[in-house]
């Protein structure tokens, strides 16, 4: 990683210090349009929620004002963390970078394009109390997903199911990027996450 914000967090509203904290990994690449949009939908979600939360945001070295933007909303607000690799390392990477930055006991994955809506992350949290380990939703249909993308996002949840205990089957792995898992379901004893984030190979 070339660049990191000091890692803090704080709780808000009814997220009392006892309440379990959830992971939300952003991944982004050259949002600056959606970055304003992106936080206020997302806040207007948790914080009507009993859980602490912090936002892990992997900017995959974006040319545009995206590292500005995110920054100053690490400022104001010590749930938000920003992370920038010095490179284009795929969207994998950013995802794989964002939970090994994440210190809840679950996570989920959110991008920063807003394609995957934030107001859907109640019902993941409320199966994730009625004891599943991993819920993932399905998007049958996406708006101006370019072909590379799918195909890194395919490949990211393949990446997933290998370092879980519960497999995410080919046709998900297709249609899906808006997934959510405990923090133990991702982290499997004997995997090295320095060597996968390594940004200067």
């Amino acid at each position: 990683m070339s660049e990191r914000q000091e890692e803090k967090t704080s709780t808000n509203g009814n997220q009392g210090p006892g309440a379990p904290l959830v992971s939300i990994v952003i991944p982004a690449l050259n949002e600056e349009g959606n970055i304003t949009r992106l936080e206020k939908e997302l806040l207007a979600v948790v914080n009507t929620l009993p859980y602490r939360f912090e936002f892990i945001v992997v900017d995959n070295s974006s040319t545009d004002q995206t590292g500005e933007l995110f920054k100053t909303i690490c400022a104001r607000d010590p749930r938000w963390k920003y992370l920038r690799f010095s490179r284009n390392f795929t969207v994998e990477m950013s995802i794989t970078a964002g939970y090994h930055y994440s210190s809840g006991d679950a996570i989920i994955v959110l991008y920063s394009d807003l394609q995957d809506p934030p107001d859907v992350i109640p019902k993941f949290l409320e199966k994730w109390r009625e004891g599943y380990d991993v819920v993932y939703g399905v998007r049958t249909v996406r708006t101006g997903d370019a072909r590379w993308r799918n195909r890194a996002v395919k490949i990211a949840y393949r990446l997933i199911g290998w370092f879980s205990d519960v497999p995410i089957p080919n046709d998900i792995q297709r249609d899906n990027k808006f997934l959510f898992a405990p923090a133990e379901a991702l982290y499997l004893d004997g995997y090295d996450h320095s060597s996968a984030l390594d940004d200067r190979s």
